[in-house]
Formats: C-alpha cells, sequence, structure tokens
C-alpha cells in the first residue's frame, strides 16, 4: 500500500487543477499571438483566466479534504469492497479520480473501479432529468401542503 501522501499522488489527483492552469495559460497566450492585443479581448482573457485559475486553487486547496476522504474510504473498504462507499466521490471527476487510486492501493483487480462505477455512479440522464424537472410554485406547494393536511385530518 502505496498511501496518498506522495508526490506522484497528489500530481495524479490534482491534475485537473493542471489542466485548468494550462488553460488559463492558453486563454491568455493563444489570442495574442492569433490577434495582437485589443482591449475588448484582453478583458475577455482576463475573464477567462480568472475562471481557470480559480478553478485551479479550489481543486488544489481541497488536498487536505482528499487526505482525508482517501483514509476514511480505505478503512470503510479494508474487509471487503462497498461499492455504496463511492457513491458520494463518482460525481465529479476528482472524486473518481480518488476513488481509482483506493482500489489501486487496497490491491483489487483492474476491473473492479468498472463495476464500482457501473454500480455507484449517476446515471447521465437520470442527473438530467432530476436537473430540469420542473419544480412546483408556490402555489402548488400550498395546494399540495392543504391536501396533505386534508388527507391527515381524516386518517385520525
Amino acid at each position: 500500500m502505496r498511501g496518498i501522501d506522495t508526490t506522484w499522488r497528489k500530481l495524479y489527483l490534482n491534475s485537473y487543477a493542471y489542466l485548468l492552469i494550462m488553460i488559463a495559460v492558453g486563454v491568455a497566450v493563444i489570442p495574442l499571438y492569433l490577434w495582437g492585443f485589443k482591449w475588448w479581448l484582453a478583458i475577455l482573457q482576463g475573464v477567462g483566466v480568472y475562471l481557470s485559475l480559480r478553478g485551479a486553487v479550489t481543486i488544489m486547496r481541497a488536498w487536505p479534504d482528499k487526505q482525508r476522504k482517501y483514509h476514511i474510504l480505505m478503512e470503510k473498504n479494508r474487509d471487503e469492497l462497498r461499492p455504496d462507499t463511492f457513491r458520494q466521490f463518482m460525481d465529479a471527476p476528482c472524486g473518481r479520480l480518488l476513488a481509482r487510486v483506493v482500489i489501486a492501493d487496497l490491491g483489487y483487480p483492474n476491473d473492479t473501479y468498472r463495476r464500482v462505477k457501473r454500480e455507484a455512479a449517476p446515471r447521465f440522464w437520470r442527473n438530467c432529468r432530476a436537473t430540469f424537472a420542473p419544480a412546483p410554485s408556490s402555489t402548488e406547494r400550498i395546494v399540495i401542503h392543504k391536501i396533505d393536511k386534508h388527507r391527515d385530518g381524516q386518517k385520525q
């Protein structure tokens, strides 16, 4: 078991932060090379660089939290693999990297991550339906609440 505190693990688990840094450099340099300096372009570049670097810093600041979650997952899955413990980590790419590292450190075969991902990862279309489902309006909530109160009164 290698642990999480190695330099290569830190590079691997923060790879999306480094990707965002490269995107920020590209956003800053490539338009300057192609079109030269223009004020309106510099403002757009500044916004793009800011957003990319903010995301990278957020990912890098989460390192202590990743270490804590690594140890929690190792303890929960030491005796047997429980795919349900990985469910909350399968939402984001960084969490999937952490799950992959934990499964590798526990010594499970290579296809184990695919099985865990299939069981624990949320399905894309199910998430889309849940995200874009129309929420009831305040009037509908009041009507639903009154109906529920009326039903509760009849049951008593």
